[in-house]
């Protein structure tokens, strides 16, 4: 349509006629700009597309650098947290994903997941839900080994769709055809130039990651361990004790899935019983039972996939029931009593899956000896040291 108004206007032989023309299309284009066609939009209309916004997972500074780098000329939004991740098992990792990506308002997030059996890089896209993983040498990351990563995230998020259009198509330029049509009286104003993007280092809404020192703090995916075990115990009481001891103990494991040193240590809550065993002297004849509960800590390294060698220290508070009848008078006698123990137990495990078999020894002492007597008749007395053979099975809990 331009073009035919404008070859009509050059076949004109009249400049009079020529002059009216041009003032009518004039007036027309400043009034009425919308008529011209979508490339003579409002300038305020260039630049709303907003930059879709990648959230990192904060613990490898090198990285961090490498991204802001790589994703700049972009224009993306990047931010770092120190947020915990969605960790390193499917299909949990996604949905964890999912969630901290609606609570962090995020396009994208970026990870490293670490476990015994090495390190990945994580992206999640929020607007599909897919989930990448790609192997990664384990951190921390020299500088050609974080920009190769980083190259690897700039590919999942073109491949996904997150790629904001080139920075130069977005400059609003006018149509071609158009041009022609504006009178030299009213020059079009000169398209506005897109400003350069600032330095990646000094960008304001990119959250700086925490110290290195203190990246603990942050370390992903704790876990769980939920052990049934079961002992017996000799030389803890005189006469002899000759029941079973059996419990549940729940282990926590902050930092084991890190690379940290401390990637072994875990802090536990135990509960240990024993079946009422029968106590007989010449003097008395009656059952003793205990119930124990107590706090635990612990360490565990792999010496494989499959073997585990560890060692805990529990400390107990054993409320003790004994009742029974004296021989001599045939009176009921009954005590009840709190003593303390302290334990320490080597752990010798063996994984399979989520299961893990425990060989646990264990040598033990009460803190305060204690004699169980009533009407000068001593029932039962302790022993200054004991030892434990038992096992477990702890379920490990995602």
């Amino acid at each position: 349509m331009v073009h035919v108004w404008t070859t009509a206007w050059g076949s004109r032989s009249s400049r009079a006629w020529r002059l009216a023309l041009a003032g009518i299309l004039g007036a027309a284009a400043a009034y009425a700009p919308g008529a011209l066609g979508t490339a003579h939009a409002a300038p305020q209309a260039v630049g709303e597309h907003v930059s879709p916004k990648v959230v990192v997972l904060s613990g490898h500074p090198s990285l961090d650098r490498a991204l802001r780098l790589s994703l700049a000329p972009w224009s993306m939004r990047l931010e770092v947290t120190a947020a915990r991740s969605p960790g390193s098992s499917m299909p949990i990792s996604a949905v964890r994903a999912r969630v901290l990506a609606e609570e962090l308002s995020a396009d994208a997030l970026v990870w490293i997941s670490e476990t015994p059996e090495g390190a990945s890089l994580w992206v999640h896209d929020t607007r599909t839900g897919n989930v990448t993983a790609r192997a990664t040498p384990s951190p921390p990351f020299d500088v050609p080994t974080a920009a190769a990563l980083a190259l690897s995230v700039k590919t999942i998020l073109r491949a996904s769709g997150l790629a904001p259009e080139p920075r130069d198509g977005a400059s609003g330029g006018a149509d071609p055809e158009a041009r022609p049509l504006a009178a030299p009286a009213r020059a079009r104003p000169a398209p506005a130039t897109p400003e350069p993007p600032e330095p990646p280092e000094e960008t304001p809404d990119v959250e700086r990651p925490p110290p290195r020192e203190i990246d603990w703090i942050a370390l992903p995916d704790p876990t769980w361990q939920l052990l049934i075990h079961g002992a017996v115990r000799v030389g803890a009481f005189q006469p002899p004790e000759n029941g079973a001891r059996y419990g549940l103990q729940l282990r926590w494991a902050p930092w084991a899935e890190s690379s940290s040193n401390w990637r072994g240590l875990w802090f536990g809550l135990d509960a240990e019983t024993s079946t009422p065993w029968v106590v007989s002297r010449p003097e008395f004849e009656g059952e003793y039972w205990d119930v124990a509960p107590g706090l635990c800590i612990g360490m565990m390294r792999a010496l494989s996939k499959v073997v585990q060698l560890g060692v805990q220290v529990r400390g107990a508070l054993h409320f003790v029931s004994l009742s029974g009848t004296l021989t001599t008078t045939s009176a009921h006698a009954s005590i009840s009593t709190q003593s303390p123990s302290v334990l320490l137990r080597p752990e010798l495990g063996f994984r399979v899956g989520n299961v893990t078999f425990l060989l646990q020894p264990g040598i033990g002492t009460f803190l305060q000896r204690q004699a169980y007597l009533r009407s000068d008749v001593e029932f039962l007395e302790t022993q200054p040291f004991w030892w434990m053979l038992g096992g477990a099975i702890a379920l490990r809990a995602e």
